[in-house]
């Protein structure tokens, strides 16, 4: 097998590619931006331990999907889901119109929570 050498000319830093990725491919770049808007809203209208263990994916025709790890959690989740959903849009109606997200908008107006799990999301995978 021929050797390869890489010159320094052409070495690239990961972040140089991953920027160019990203430039290329706007619409990407936009639902990563959407989906973290809707994480930092989340986590503005849930309680500590609840956004410890969801993790909200999305918000589709009016219900937000939330990810947990755990089915423990699951469970706790969907026993909660009335108060939950009072919870999330009580603090997102505290929040004045003109200091709201978009993505704080958007929860604002969910009509319904399911909940999702994954065994490999996020903290409550360790439990």
């Amino acid at each position: 097998m021929p050797h390869v050498s890489v010159s320094e000319k052409s070495f690239r830093p990961l972040s140089f590619w991953l920027q160019k990725f990203l430039h290329n491919h706007p619409a990407l770049m936009a639902g990563a931006r959407e989906r973290e808007d809707l994480r930092v809203a989340f986590r503005q209208v849930a309680d500590a331990e609840t956004a410890a263990h969801a993790e909200p994916l999305r918000i589709r025709d009016g219900v937000l999907l939330l990810q947990t790890a755990s089915p423990v959690w699951a469970s706790r989740l969907r026993h909660r889901l009335p108060t939950l959903l009072r919870q999330i849009k009580t603090a997102a109606a505290a929040t004045p119109p003109v200091e709201q997200s978009p993505a704080l908008r958007k929860i604002s107006r969910v009509r319904q929570l399911q909940i999702q799990i994954h065994p490999e999301a996020g903290p409550a995978a360790q439990e």
